[in-house]
């Protein structure tokens, strides 16, 4: 079995998007996010599995405005960040198993 970490950052001085992590493989056997905000900002964390044609909201790190965590339980194809209001930032750091 093999880890894998992808990091995503969005502040209030940049797009209110960040880049979409296309992952190469999904991960099989579940992730772990962790969400470090530094100043003001409400963030959300969106997920797709049809190539980013629609997003869906992770089910407790939607509208979050302080540090949270959280799991995905189901293979993911791709992973973003919203910058919903405020000005300063969250990173995001998503670590999962995969074969």
């Amino acid at each position: 079995m093999s880890s894998h970490k992808i990091t995503l950052t969005v502040n209030g001085g940049t797009s209110p998007v960040s880049t979409t992590h296309e992952q190469a493989y999904t991960y099989r056997r579940g992730a772990s996010i962790q969400c470090d905000v530094t100043g003001t900002i409400n963030y959300t964390v969106q997920w797709s599995n049809n190539g980013g044609t629609t997003w869906v909201n992770h089910a407790t790190l939607a509208a979050a405005t302080a540090d949270a965590s959280g799991s995905f339980e189901h293979p993911v194809e791709k992973v973003r960040v919203l910058r919903n209001s405020g000005t300063g930032s969250v990173q995001v750091d998503i670590v999962g198993s995969y074969n």
